[in-house]
């Protein structure tokens, strides 16, 4: 993998720490912020994330509600980025809740290598250069 700009929000260091790790060895451009909030306005800034993968539980707002806001961007830019939600709760309610949100995916903490590999091929955008 090469060349891919992702966007993280999460609030937990320790998972940033893991990203960061993460990054070095699938040579992954990110962009990190601890809020919903931060993670609206980084969409709002620029259309350049080939993924986000988001937390449900954040300090300000939970993940579906950043990412229902981030559709609203979106859909006025006529853009889509995957949005995977990154959770420990894996409840079909759950599941049901961020594709209602409008997110495109689910990696269940904790994940493996494999699996965050494979999210991140399989969801990226195509379109970026």
């Amino acid at each position: 993998m090469i060349n891919r700009h992702i966007l993280i929000v999460e609030d937990n260091d320790l998972q940033h720490t893991l990203y960061n790790a993460l990054s070095k060895k699938f040579n992954l451009s990110l962009t990190m912020v601890k809020s919903g909030s931060d993670g609206v306005a980084a969409v709002e800034a620029a259309d350049k994330y080939h993924l986000i993968l988001m937390d449900l539980r954040l300090t300000d707002m939970n993940g579906c509600e950043c990412a229902k806001q981030i559709r609203v961007i979106e859909k006025k830019r006529g853009s889509h980025t995957p949005i995977i939600a990154v959770t420990g709760h894996t409840s079909a309610k759950y599941q049901n809740d961020c594709k209602e949100a409008g997110m495109d995916g689910y990696l269940s903490k904790p994940f493996t290598i494999e699996q965050f590999s494979d999210t991140i091929e399989n969801w990226s955008r195509k379109d970026l250069v």
